[in-house]
């Protein structure tokens, strides 16, 4: 079996955002004294934040090692084998990534489109030698709810996520779930973040809200790692 190495990353990640939950449980009680409450909505809105943030990086890296993974592979896996939809993918997406810019780059004093033309023959290039392009799939459009997540897996040619990962998850947190539990939590942490970040609101955030939420990312990071290494494997087979 392989190492889960960047599910691992994650939990040294998550850390951070244990670090200002145990600042909460040791000088804050719960439910906090008069004149204290907004202390523990600080804590519990950064914690949210920081929580997000790791798990929204834990995908992108997950992305990205395991398409470089693929790229750098020996001997290669063809291209041509790879199946319509991860290529096509690669292909459509990665060109179009590449003439409308990637989001976070600063195109402001490319004037002339150089350093766009320059991507767009970078992306080409990657096609003509027959290697993925990996920002495309490692793309979380800022927003890794369950939607984002199930989409990435599609793209990298995994259908029907949430239903082919529950098994494994029950075992991780030792009792079955209903059909949709994944999705639900992972979209109820995303959603009291949104509501964090933008609104400055924590006020339905609870000690206990945040215990079950660290559960589960820890869990749900497994799970998923371990799903795209199957994916990996199948590829490799495929060659």
């Amino acid at each position: 079996m392989l190492k889960l190495e960047i599910s691992n990353s994650f939990l040294e990640s998550l850390k951070k955002a244990e670090s200002l939950f145990d600042i909460e449980k040791k000088y804050y009680k719960d439910p906090p004294k008069k004149g204290e409450e907004n202390y523990i909505l600080g804590l519990r809105g950064g914690t949210m934040i920081l929580m997000a943030g790791s798990f929204e990086s834990f995908l992108k890296n997950l992305f990205s090692f395991y398409i470089d993974k693929l790229n750098k592979r020996v001997p290669a896996v063809s291209f041509y084998n790879l199946g319509g939809k991860i290529r096509n993918v690669s292909l459509f997406q990665g060109l179009e990534l590449a003439k409308s810019g990637e989001k976070y780059k600063d195109y402001s004093a490319d004037k002339t489109n150089d350093v766009r033309a320059f991507d767009v023959l970078n992306i080409c290039k990657k096609i003509v030698n027959g290697e993925l392009s990996a920002n495309v799939f490692c793309e979380t459009g800022d927003n890794p709810n369950s939607y984002r997540v199930k989409k990435m897996f599609e793209n990298f040619g995994v259908p029907n996520l949430f239903d082919s990962i529950r098994a494994d998850f029950e075992k991780k947190i030792r009792h079955p779930v209903p059909d949709i539990f994944i999705k639900d939590k992972l979209d109820e942490i995303i959603r009291k973040r949104h509501n964090v970040a933008h609104k400055a609101d924590a006020l339905n955030i609870s000690r206990k809200d945040i215990k079950e939420y660290f559960i589960f990312l820890k869990a749900l990071s497994k799970v998923l790692e371990k799903r795209i290494q199957k994916r990996f494997s199948e590829i490799i087979k495929s060659k």
